[in-house]
């Protein structure tokens, strides 16, 4: 049996979800014409469809030894590697493609986002050049307003923000006019959350200026959040239809672009959560130790979260430290390392509560110490010293050098030295809770 005909075998074996036979297929088509690279593309597709991305890695650097100039190998390569995390060889490779495949769009994008997740100080320019060459390129528009408000650089970075809605729809516009910013005097003004649980508790900052504004605003409800924002100042009533009086509609993170914010507003929105049964012998559980809650991942679903997220075992150096009682707020399936960790009492486990719940538990704690997720909008806001641990390219609320969140005054930020490596920040904060 040809080469050939292996390597056709192992591609019907992969259309029909049969991986481990079409890796094999593939193996063994290599045996017999060991110089095509093709093979090598298809194992590394099937250790990815079986979760295996180091393998992946091994089987594309090989087929890349093979075909260095292969724009297909390159694109791949420069895909897995940034889903790894690793943005500074997925930029390197990404500039690869690029000059492998002059012509496609999408190497010089994927070399922009990978500059921009790696922190190169490159990353503004080569989004800036995209956009020059094609203004209607909303992917290199959205990179270079994370950038550009990252900075501070409001002026610039609102007008490219608002053209997220071209990469990532999260609704279709309402039946009825949307809010572009004229008076708002006497009329019902409907304003629909958008982006992560934290981006919404972010945003709800600016509903009261609405409402100064002579607005009444309706907030289309989230149901994970609607308890929470329970008499949320500003806001008239939560909806979860569309009122048929709505005069006017509103994306929320459109609100401060169209407010013409042009410099953080650390006044975060008034959460007031109520205490619920247990509470109080939660906290006594603590027996006079300082109450610290612990988050190490966000939401799986984010697509950035492998990069902005640890592990529980990061955060072991914390568990040893006297004097102090720990509670877990993890949730999702990163909860599950609790369980495996055998720390028992050490880490008290509560991510069985609700965002509300979650609330009147983080007022009553010491202090949060976390990775980036929804929580830390919520310590935030309420007041609740928060110490957030941050990668080397954090979202554009937490982007910069300096220790201190301007939209949060209790927020303290440790950042990573080193992409990937969090024993410096967790060491910071370890000789801070030791001090």
């Amino acid at each position: 049996m040809s080469a050939e005909t292996l390597y056709a075998m192992a591609l019907r074996a992969y259309d029909r979800a049969q991986f481990d036979r079409a890796k094999a297929l593939a193996e063994a088509s290599l045996e017999l014409g060991p110089d095509r690279f093709e093979p090598w593309v298809l194992i590394a597709d099937a250790h990815l469809e079986m979760g295996r991305e180091t393998a992946a890695l091994g089987a594309l650097a090989r087929a890349r030894a093979l075909a260095p100039g292969s724009p297909e190998v390159l694109a791949r390569l420069t895909h897995l590697l940034g889903e790894m995390g690793r943005a500074t060889a997925a930029a390197e490779t990404a500039a690869a493609w690029r000059a492998a495949a002059p012509d496609d769009c999408d190497a010089a994008l994927q070399e922009a986002l990978a500059l921009a997740r790696a922190g190169a100080p490159g990353a503004a320019d080569a989004f800036d050049a995209i956009l020059a060459q094609d203004p209607s390129d909303d992917a290199a528009a959205y990179g270079a307003a994370m950038l550009h408000l990252g900075a501070g650089n409001f002026a610039h970075g609102w007008p490219l923000f608002e053209r997220r809605h071209g990469i990532d729809p999260q609704f279709a516009p309402l039946p009825l006019p949307r809010w572009t910013g004229e008076a708002l005097s006497g009329k019902r003004l409907l304003v629909v959350p958008e982006g992560g649980h934290g981006d919404v508790i972010w945003s709800m900052r600016f509903l009261p200026r609405l409402a100064d504004q002579g607005a009444e605003v309706r907030l289309l409800e989230r149901p994970a959040l609607s308890a929470l924002f329970a008499g949320l100042e500003g806001v008239a009533a939560q909806c979860s239809t569309l009122p048929d009086d709505t005069d006017l509609w509103v994306p929320a993170l459109s609100v401060p672009v169209l407010l013409g914010l042009d410099a953080p507003d650390p006044r975060a929105a008034r959460l007031t959560p109520r205490p619920f049964d247990g509470l109080d012998a939660l906290m006594d559980r603590a027996r006079g130790r300082r109450k610290i809650g612990l988050i190490w991942s966000g939401s799986i679903t984010y697509g950035g979260n492998r990069q902005r997220s640890a592990r529980l075992a990061d955060f072991l150096p914390l568990v040893e430290l006297p004097n102090v009682q720990l509670y877990s707020l993890q949730k999702g399936p990163p909860q599950a390392e609790l369980s495996e960790a055998g720390l028992g009492d050490l880490l008290i486990d509560c991510h069985d509560f609700d965002f509300a719940e979650t609330a009147a538990l983080v007022q009553r704690l010491d202090l949060v110490v976390m990775t980036d997720s929804a929580v830390a909008h919520l310590a935030g806001s309420l007041g609740v010293p928060v110490w957030l641990l941050l990668d080397r390219a954090p979202f554009w609320y937490f982007a910069g050098t300096g220790n201190h969140s301007p939209w949060y005054p209790s927020m303290r930020l440790f950042r990573q030295v080193r992409q990937g490596d969090w024993r410096d920040p967790v060491a910071q904060i370890r000789d801070g809770l030791a001090g």
